[in-house]
């Protein structure tokens, strides 16, 4: 009997040990957790310099005029578009007719007013001249004519690839554009100081 109330008693003692050190740990993640909330840890924002940046903000208002008329053209589908991105001038000839971002945007709305906006939070040069570049694209579309409220507003930060252009080795064009997932989209601040900052665009329902 002795033997078995010792057993017992270490079994309890275990218990409470075991329960104990579920208790702490799990107050440790929930610290860190909060901690991280309150102290993101945000990805480097890079510069290429001035002049480089200054030379792919314009890229990139470019692309994204394309793909505001774009999106108002009806003519324009996923199989055949000659005004898509592609037709840029300087774009390489084996680029893809559409990015992913722009095919995306293609069947958003289409037909609808489109106005977009960007602020660059990185722009990184590469070892072989291309560029990438974390890009905040916000789109005013005049989605509900008919309505008091017609706009919708939309914000996503973008991961663009650029390279030089084919007709000026100083200018850049747009050969890849994504839109982040959430969770890549943590690793960006939403209120940063840009390297480079749009002009403000409207559209009119």
């Amino acid at each position: 009997m002795k033997v078995l109330a010792h057993w017992e008693r270490l079994v309890v003692i275990g218990i409470m040990t075991f329960l104990t050190v579920v208790l702490v740990v799990g107050y440790v993640i929930s610290e860190r957790q909060q901690y991280r909330m309150l102290h993101p840890t945000y990805s480097e924002q890079h510069s290429a310099g001035p002049a480089i940046n200054q030379l792919v903000g314009a890229a990139i208002e470019n692309y994204e005029s394309v793909i505001d008329a774009e999106s108002q053209n009806l003519d324009c589908t996923l199989q055949h578009c000659g005004t898509s991105s592609k037709s840029i001038p300087g774009v390489p000839a084996d680029r893809a007719l559409f990015t992913e971002a722009e095919r995306f945007l293609l069947g958003w709305w289409p037909g609808a007013k489109s106005a977009s906006t960007i602020r660059i939070y990185s722009v990184a040069q590469r070892p072989d001249k291309t560029v990438e570049a974390i890009v905040d694209v916000t789109i005013t579309k005049c989605a509900y004519p008919e309505t008091k409220n017609p706009y919708m507003v939309m914000t996503d930060p973008h991961r663009m690839i650029l390279v030089p252009s084919t007709l000026n080795r100083h200018e850049y064009v747009v050969v890849e554009d994504v839109i982040l997932d959430r969770h890549e989209a943590q690793e960006y601040p939403e209120s940063f100081q840009p390297l480079y900052l749009g002009k403000g665009k409207e559209t009119r329902c």
